[in-house]
């Protein structure tokens, strides 16, 4: 088996811990957490203004979740080569290391902003649903 060339070593709280990775290994790891990453922040963000029941919130959640949603998809990538900066490559040939996390980025920067488009679909649509039908009880006429 050979050495990989490069390792990035995980540290666990359990102070004895070494996991070595290669960058291939690293990079699938961080792909999917870049995808995922904003959807499991938006979702319950969403929860929380939704359970609030205001209509101002759930504009601003809108707005925010959308421009923040583009943002990460432009800038997480550039964050996480910052603090895990790719191996040398040995020069030879096409090195598409590191593309995968480009693609993780703008995926969660997808990701985010159709997760944003739907939990304010959803959200405004339980209002509509609940203030209809709490309408038409109000006018019914008691026997």
């Amino acid at each position: 088996m050979t050495e990989p060339r490069f390792c990035y070593a995980l540290h666990s709280p359990l102070r004895g811990l070494h996991l070595p990775l290669e960058y291939a290994q690293f990079e699938v790891i961080v792909f999917w957490g870049l995808l995922t990453l904003p959807v499991l922040v938006l979702v319950p963000t969403a929860n929380a203004v939704h359970v609030g029941r205001r209509a101002k919130m759930m504009a601003r959640f809108l707005l925010l979740g959308m421009s923040g949603s583009l943002i990460y998809g432009i800038f997480a990538v550039f964050l996480v080569l910052l603090l895990f900066p790719q191996p040398e490559s040995s020069g030879a040939g096409l090195d598409l290391s590191g593309l995968a996390l480009y693609f993780g980025s703008w995926g969660g920067g997808s990701a985010g902003t159709v997760t944003t488009l739907i939990c304010v679909a959803v959200s405004t649509m339980v209002h509509w649903v609940h203030r209809r039908t709490s309408s038409d009880i109000a006018a019914t006429p008691a026997s």
